[in-house]
């Protein structure tokens, strides 16, 4: 999904929690092809995601945070509306 980077650099994730989670079945496959659909993010590097039952939350690439955010607050998933804000 991401792109490789050598071991020894360091990358800077930014930590978003989206109000989606277990309740609506939603998983960690889904939460990657949300951000990877748009083209200037296919090769994003994404860190962690943890699923919980009324939100999750998702680590990407500090560098695209403004356009994550933007994208992870458009859409429905299962009639839900996607809603997201920057943790960290």
């Amino acid at each position: 999904q991401g792109h490789s980077r050598k071991s020894n650099e360091k990358l800077d994730f930014a930590k978003f929690e989206i109000n989606i989670g277990k309740n609506q079945q939603i998983g960690p496959k889904t939460i990657i092809q949300k951000i990877i659909k748009r083209k200037r993010l296919r090769r994003v590097e994404i860190g962690n995601i943890n699923i919980g039952h009324k939100n999750s939350t998702v680590e990407v690439d500090k560098k695209f945070k403004k356009e994550v955010l933007e994208l992870l607050n458009q859409g429905h998933y299962k009639g839900t509306k996607y809603k997201a804000s920057l943790v960290s």
